[in-house]
């Protein structure tokens, strides 16, 4: 029973090969989605020289944008290649600037055998994001900012759920971030095949890659109830909840993540957290290494 960590990556190629070296064990699989603006060659897949796990890139490359529609496609892209190549267990969904901070061994134990889907999902309280036509294409900000409030009001809006199977289903959020069933992924892959109209209504949301994937399985009578926590919440505590991840959000911009360095190895490592999210070349080497001095004494003994 195996495991498969789907990476989303767009920079940072040495946090890349070392996350992916980390994750070498006979009993993961790696696939990675490189976004379509980055430079190929400056990641040199073809010098990972892996030992035990199965390295995927996938030929398809989304223009993967923060806050558009095609990060979800993405997303959805990993999901699909991966429960099409192999029958694994679970299924984690990870940026290529996380790192584990666990073992593999307890990484692994805790995943697969975990009674929840790894997923914190909530119910809206605001629509803001959801309602609103978020108009990406443009690529500006400052003119999506100023069209969205032209339309706001000249009362052009989407309503505030999406209709499935005749059905008001309500719009969720969850983090990117999670790790989900093989029978969670079967679901949603097979609930977009089925209900185009999902990726319609998400297409000019804001954060679509935070919403599709929660509206589909909080409107799911079979999967609501094994998501962890999914209770009513505002969204500034509901951010800032990861179910795999030790972040922290810059305060000065509420919604940037602090890239951290060794003063935080103490919190990340007192923590109950997977992953650590996010570290970068320059500023996070020393804390890798002492997450690294942790992670080895707990190898399983044939990744030795």
């Amino acid at each position: 029973m195996k495991l498969a960590f789907l990476i989303l990556a767009h920079q940072s190629p040495e946090i890349l090969k070392r996350l992916v070296h980390a994750l070498d064990d006979p009993r993961f699989d790696v696939f990675v989605h490189l976004d379509k603006k980055a430079d190929a060659a400056s990641f040199c897949f073809e010098d990972y020289h892996l030992r035990y796990s199965k390295l995927t890139i996938l030929p398809k490359r989304y223009d993967a944008y923060w806050g558009g529609l095609p990060m979800t496609k993405a997303m959805l892209a990993l999901y699909q290649y991966a429960f099409d190549k192999g029958d694994y267990a679970a299924f984690v969904m990870l940026s290529g600037e996380d790192y584990p901070v666990r073992s593999n061994d307890e990484i692994y134990q805790r995943i697969t055998e975990s009674p929840y889907e790894l997923i914190r999902g909530v119910n809206l309280p605001s629509l803001n994001h959801v309602t609103g036509y978020w108009l990406w294409p443009l690529r500006r900000k400052r003119v999506i900012f100023f069209l969205r409030k032209a339309l706001s009001k000249c009362g052009i809006q989407k309503k505030p759920y999406v209709i499935i199977d005749h059905k008001k289903w309500s719009i969720c959020k969850a983090s990117q971030w999670h790790a989900l069933s093989r029978g969670c992924v079967a679901h949603i892959l097979a609930t977009v095949k089925r209900h185009p109209s999902l990726l319609r209504y998400f297409k000019y949301s804001f954060s679509a890659d935070s919403l599709l994937f929660s509206t589909i399985l909080l409107n799911s009578p079979e999967f609501k109830t094994k998501m962890v926590l999914h209770d009513q919440m505002d969204d500034t505590k509901f951010r800032r909840r990861p179910v795999l991840h030790y972040l922290k959000y810059r305060e000065q911009s509420g919604s940037s993540v602090e890239i951290f360095d060794e003063k935080e190895f103490d919190a990340i490592r007192a923590s109950d957290k997977l992953f650590v999210r996010k570290v970068r070349v320059g500023k996070s080497d020393k804390l890798l290494d002492l997450i690294d001095g942790t992670r080895q004494s707990a190898l399983p003994a044939d990744t030795e």
